[in-house]
């Protein structure tokens, strides 16, 4: 389910923000191409609800790496609400997931920008075979 969720936030800021921004999904040590995004699972729960349904709650953080080094304040401010606007609805498996709990930060000239994404699933239970009819008499 974190790869689908990480797949719908990639699509949201691609749609947002374009080409000319990269989007990574896995750390990268050097070498940024800037600007860019990096998309981290940060927090990720899994409770087991009724029968065959679960809970999956998932924290994520966005960092974005601006362009410039001289105006990045002003750059991570542009991009804050974009970020609010794009990732508040993202589509998972066909379906649209809400984006709660929404908190940035800037730490040396990084925009941090933390989101949640609760999704319910439900598994296929196996086919299990069915009692075929049963036949009985009652006397009274």
């Amino acid at each position: 389910m974190i790869n689908k969720i990480i797949i719908g936030m990639s699509q949201a800021l691609n749609q947002e923000f374009g080409d000319d921004f990269n989007i990574y999904a896995e750390s990268i040590e050097q070498n940024l191409d800037t600007p860019c995004f990096l998309i981290t699972n940060i927090v990720h729960t899994h409770d087991a609800k009724l029968s065959n349904r679960y809970q999956n709650n998932n924290s994520f953080m966005v960092q974005y790496f601006p362009k410039s080094d001289t105006d990045s304040l002003n750059e991570i401010n542009n991009v804050v609400s974009r970020l609010e606007d794009s990732l508040e609805w993202i589509t998972v498996d066909g379906s649209k997931v809400r984006g709660t709990n929404m908190e940035s930060n800037t730490s040396d000239n990084v925009l941090n920008f933390q989101i949640d994404y609760n999704v319910r699933t439900v598994r296929k239970s196996e086919d299990v075979e069915r009692m075929n009819n049963l036949k009985y008499k009652g006397v009274v």
